[in-house]
């Protein structure tokens, strides 16, 4: 794929997914190795991609490669006008990761584990999901 490629650009370089670190650190380091000159955009730093504790071991060798590879440049200002308009983050960064080896630890809202009587199957369309809650919000 990247045969004759001098220079490749992404856009909105992000990795959310455990897959998406896997081939992205064996893309990167095929780049680096073939000499290719890689551009990237982002509204992460290398170390906030894949933010998920869970998973985010998985995105450290790609952003090893990263660090070692690139020169990392960080373009701020005084307002940050993509949550400007907003107010207030929503989406992906409006959420928070919460994990505890004792669900008990976490803070006691929204957030917390479904109790068992929670379960319930709702119907969406002609289909009907199995879930372990469904709550208002």
């Amino acid at each position: 794929l990247i045969a004759g490629v001098q220079v490749l650009y992404f856009d909105e370089f992000h990795v959310h997914d455990p897959a998406d670190a896997a081939l992205l650190t064996r893309l990167l380091r095929q780049l680096f190795e073939s000499g290719v000159v890689l551009l990237a955009s982002s509204n992460y730093a290398p170390s906030a991609l894949l933010r998920d504790p869970d998973w985010h071991h998985l995105s450290e060798p790609g952003i090893g490669l990263i660090l070692e590879n690139m020169d990392v440049v960080e373009l701020g200002g005084d307002t940050d006008y993509r949550t400007a308009a907003l107010g207030t983050q929503t989406g992906f960064t409006g959420g928070a990761w919460l994990t505890a080896a004792d669900p008990a630890a976490l803070p006691d809202t929204e957030f917390r584990p479904p109790a068992p009587d929670e379960a319930t199957t709702p119907t969406v369309g002609s289909r009907q999901f199995a879930v372990a809650a469904a709550r208002d919000g």
